[in-house]
C-alpha cells in the first residue's frame, strides 16, 4: 500500500482515499461542507493578513530599495543588493526591460523552501524572462506591479504580429489537443523524455493547451515523459459544458473528461498539472443556463470532484491559476498602434479577475493540493501589457502565444519543483 515519509504528518486525502487500484468510496457529505467553510474562513484570513503586510512592509521595502544614501537609506551598495535580493525572489525583470525591473516593489515577506534539483535560469539577452529562484515563494497578494513603459512595437517582437494567429503549441498540429467536436486525441500524445519512468499530465482545457511549452522544457529539463490531454472549450471541472453558439450542452466534453481522467488512472503521473478557462458556461438541473454565485458555486463541486479523482491516481496534483485576459485582440491592436503598446495594454482589474483566482486557490487548497499564481508572470506590470520585452504575449484575447510561454519555462519548472519540494509526491502503489 501506498507509504508516506516519516516524520510527517498524513495527508488528509490520502488516508481518505484507498490504495490505488481499489474502488474508492465516496467522501462524507458533512466532511466537504465543513472544509469548504474552513477553506473560506482560511481564505479571509490570509487576505486580511496579506492587506497587513502590504502596508506595513511595503513601505519600508520600497524606501530601502529607493531612497538616496545618507537620508535613513542604505547606501548605493546595500541598496543595489536589496534591489538585487527583491528581483531575484521574483523572478527578476522581462529581457530588454531593466528600467521597469528597477521600479519593482515587493512588499511581502519572502519563504524559502529547499528544491530538489537547481533550476536552469534564462538569459537575459536570448529566451526572455529570468527564472526565479526554485526556493522562493512569494504572496502573489503583496506584488505591487511596476508602471507599464510605452514605446513602439518592438521591430524584434516574437512571434510577429503577422504570425502570432498561428502560433500554437504543438499539440494542436499533431492532433493531440481535441477540438470542440472531438472526443479522442490521434496519437498517443507523449513528448518530453518518452521512455522515462516519471510521468507529468498537462490536462485541461485550451488554456491548459497555452501552458504546453512551459512543461515540455520542464520534462525535457528533468527527463520526465509528458502527456498532455486537452480538449476545447472543455473544463476539466465535472460540470455540464454549456456551448453558446450550439445552444446545447456538450456530450463530447462530458465523454473525452471521463475518457482523459481514465488515461490519468493508467498513467499514474507523479505530477499532474490541472486548469481551465473561467470563461466557461454550464447548466443547472433545470438545464437553465446558470449565472453568478449558482454558476460558481456549480463550477466550484465539480471542479472538487475532478481534482479529488485525479488526485488518487497522481502523486501530486498542482492547480494553475487562469491567465489574464484582454478584452482586445492584441495582434490587431499592435498593428494599428505600431508606436505605442500602452494603447493596447489592459487595466489589471479588468485582465485579472481576483474573486475566481481567490476560488481557484481555495478549491485547490480545499482538495490539499497546490497552486501556482501565474498571473504574475503573464501581466507583471500595471497595466498587464501585450508585450513582455521583445515578447508577443497574446495571440488573441484569452490565449496567450507559445512563443511566450516557452520562455516561462523555467519559471513555471521553479514554481514545480518548490511545490514538490514541500509536498513530496506521494508512492505510488505496487
Amino acid at each position: 500500500m501506498a507509504h508516506r515519509v516519516r516524520g510527517t504528518a498524513p495527508d488528509p486525502r490520502h488516508m481518505a482515499h484507498p490504495v490505488r487500484g481499489t474502488t474508492p468510496g465516496p467522501r462524507p457529505m458533512a466532511h466537504r461542507v465543513r472544509r469548504r467553510r474552513q477553506g473560506r474562513r482560511l481564505a479571509l484570513t490570509g487576505a486580511l493578513l496579506a492587506a497587513v503586510l502590504v502596508l506595513t512592509t511595503g513601505a519600508a521595502l520600497s524606501l530601502a530599495l529607493s531612497a538616496p544614501p545618507g537620508v535613513g537609506a542604505p547606501g548605493p551598495s546595500a541598496s543595489a543588493s536589496a534591489k538585487d535580493a527583491v528581483l531575484t525572489a521574483i523572478g527578476g525583470a522581462p529581457a530588454g526591460d531593466g528600467a521597469a525591473a528597477s521600479e519593482v516593489r515587493l512588499a511581502a515577506a519572502v519563504t524559502t523552501a529547499a528544491a530538489p534539483a537547481p533550476i536552469t535560469t534564462t538569459s537575459a539577452d536570448s529566451a526572455g524572462p529570468v527564472a526565479p529562484s526554485p526556493a522562493t515563494k512569494v504572496s502573489a497578494a503583496a506584488f505591487v506591479r511596476p508602471a507599464t513603459k510605452d514605446g513602439p512595437v518592438p521591430s524584434n517582437l516574437r512571434p510577429t504580429v503577422t504570425a502570432a494567429r498561428k502560433d500554437y503549441p504543438a499539440p494542436y498540429y499533431d492532433g493531440c489537443h481535441v477540438l470542440m467536436d472531438g472526443v479522442r486525441p490521434t496519437g498517443a500524445c507523449v513528448y518530453g523524455a518518452t521512455m522515462s519512468k516519471t510521468t507529468i499530465v498537462l490536462f485541461g482545457d485550451s488554456h491548459a493547451l497555452s501552458w504546453f511549452p512551459a512543461v515540455l522544457k520542464l520534462a525535457n529539463d528533468r527527463g520526465w515523459r509528458l502527456v498532455s490531454l486537452t480538449m476545447s472549450a472543455c473544463s476539466p471541472a465535472d460540470i455540464p459544458e454549456w456551448i453558446p453558439a450550439a445552444s446545447s450542452v456538450s456530450q463530447a466534453c462530458s465523454d473525452w473528461r471521463t475518457w482523459a481522467i481514465g488515461r490519468i488512472a493508467r498513467e499514474k503521473p507523479l505530477v499532474a498539472l490541472v486548469t481551465g478557462t473561467r470563461g466557461f458556461a454550464t447548466v443547472g438541473p433545470d438545464g437553465s443556463v446558470l449565472k453568478g454565485d449558482a454558476r460558481m458555486q456549480t463550477w466550484e463541486a465539480g471542479m472538487e470532484r475532478t481534482l479529488d479523482r485525479v488526485g488518487r491516481y497522481a502523486g501530486r496534483v498542482i492547480y494553475l491559476s487562469d491567465t489574464p485576459a484582454s478584452p482586445i485582440d492584441p495582434p490587431t491592436c499592435l498593428a494599428q498602434n505600431p508606436r505605442s503598446v500602452l494603447a493596447c495594454a489592459t487595466p489589471v482589474s479588468e485582465a485579472v479577475n481576483a474573486p475566481w483566482m481567490a476560488e481557484e486557490r481555495h478549491v485547490a487548497i480545499t482538495e490539499n493540493d497546490g497552486f501556482i499564481d501565474t498571473t504574475t508572470w503573464v501581466c507583471p506590470s500595471s497595466p498587464c501589457p501585450v508585450t513582455v520585452g521583445n515578447y508577443l504575449v497574446y495571440r488573441d484575447g484569452g490565449h496567450i502565444t507559445a512563443t511566450f510561454v516557452a520562455s516561462l519555462g523555467p519559471r513555471l519548472e521553479a514554481a514545480v519543483a518548490a511545490d514538490i519540494a514541500r509536498h513530496p509526491p506521494r508512492e505510488a502503489a505496487p
